[in-house]
C-alpha cells in the first residue's frame, strides 16, 4: 500500500479529555516524580479537559503552551488550567503532582478568583515550607489510605477545598489584586463572564445578557467599561475569536466552516472582523501558528 498516498483524516473537533471523576467524588490526586514516564499520546496533544487541573512542582521544569501562551514552570511553582482551555505540553522533567477536580468541587470565591485570571498569571511562585506544599502533602497523605468511612472522604474534600483556595488567595496577594468584598458591579461583571463563556456561541450582543442579568443594557455596558475597561460587546467578541483561534490552529476546519461553528452565517464578515480585530486573515493566522509549532523540538 502506497503509505504516502493516504489522506489523513479531517479533524474537526479540539480532543476533550474527561477525567471521570463521578466515582471518586469529584477529584483525583496523582503524584509523579523525576523518573515518571510522560505520557506523550495523551499529554503532547493539544487537547481541553472537561475539569479543573491544578499542579504543583516540586522540583524540576516543565513546559506548557495553554491558549497560545508558553509557560515555563522551573522549581518550585503552582498553577492551574480551567476546564475548557486549550492546552499541551512541550516537555516535562519535573516531579510534583496532578489534582483533577470537578467545578463543583471548588467554592465559589475560589472559583471567582480562578475563572478570569489570563494564561500568563495561572501560576504562582512557592517557598520550601510554603501552605499550598502542606495542604497537597497532608491531601496525599490521606488519599493513600483506603476509605472505609465517609468521614475520611469529607476530610479529603475538605483539604481540596483548602488546597484551591490557597491557590486563589496566593494569586491575589502575588497579583496585588484588591481583596475588599465584592460589589454588586464586581458581582454583575463576574456573572455577566459567565455567561458569555455559556452562550458566546448564540447571544452576541450586550443586550441579550442584559437581559439574562435582568438589568438594562446601559447598565451592563457602565458597568462592564468602569470595571475592566472595555465595553461588554469587546468581552463577547474576544470570547468568540478565542474559540475561533483554536478551531483555526487545532482543527482542520475551513475558516467557512469554523465561521458558521462560531454562529457567523456570513463567512466573509467573520474573516474581515477576524483581521480587524487579530490583525490578519483567519488563514493567515493558521499558517503562522502552525509555522510557529514546526520550529519547536
Amino acid at each position: 500500500m502506497n503509505v504516502m498516498g493516504r489522506r489523513k483524516k479531517k479533524q474537526e473537533n479540539i480532543p476533550l479529555h474527561t477525567a471521570e471523576l463521578a466515582d471518586s467524588a469529584g477529584f483525583r490526586l496523582e503524584y509523579f516524580d523525576l523518573s515518571s514516564e510522560f505520557d506523550s499520546s495523551a499529554a503532547l496533544e493539544a487537547h481541553r479537559d472537561d475539569h479543573y487541573v491544578f499542579y504543583v512542582q516540586t522540583q524540576g521544569h516543565t513546559e506548557v503552551i495553554l491558549d497560545f501562551e508558553t509557560l515555563r514552570l522551573e522549581g518550585i511553582v503552582a498553577g492551574y488550567i480551567r476546564p475548557g482551555q486549550i492546552h499541551h505540553y512541550i516537555g516535562r522533567y519535573s516531579a510534583g503532582y496532578f489534582l483533577a477536580a470537578d467545578p463543583s468541587v471548588l467554592d465559589q470565591h475560589s472559583r471567582t478568583v480562578l475563572e478570569y485570571e489570563p494564561a500568563c498569571r495561572q501560576i504562582v511562585s512557592l517557598r520550601e515550607n510554603d501552605p499550598i506544599l502542606q495542604c497537597m502533602h497532608l491531601l496525599l497523605a490521606t488519599c493513600r489510605e483506603p476509605v472505609v468511612h465517609p468521614v475520611q472522604l469529607n476530610a479529603q474534600l475538605a483539604l481540596v477545598k483548602a488546597f484551591t483556595s490557597l491557590m486563589a488567595a496566593t494569586l491575589t496577594q502575588q497579583y496585588s489584586r484588591n481583596s475588599k468584598p465584592q460589589s454588586r458591579a464586581d458581582n454583575i461583571l463576574v456573572e455577566f463572564r459567565k455567561l458569555v463563556k455559556q452562550h458566546f456561541l448564540m447571544a452576541k450582543s450586550a443586550g441579550q445578557y442584559a437581559l439574562m442579568l435582568n438589568i438594562s443594557t446601559s447598565y451592563l455596558n457602565e458597568v462592564v467599561k468602569q470595571q475592566t475597561g472595555f465595553t461588554a460587546s469587546y468581552w463577547i467578541q474576544q470570547e468568540i475569536l478565542l474559540e475561533a483561534k483554536r478551531l483555526l490552529v487545532h482543527t482542520d476546519l475551513s475558516a467557512k466552516e469554523i465561521a458558521y461553528r462560531t454562529g457567523y452565517d456570513d463567512p466573509t464578515y467573520f474573516s474581515r472582523l477576524f483581521k480587524k480585530v487579530s490583525g490578519c486573515s483567519p488563514l493567515d493566522f493558521r499558517a503562522r501558528h502552525h509555522e510557529l509549532s514546526n520550529q519547536n523540538p
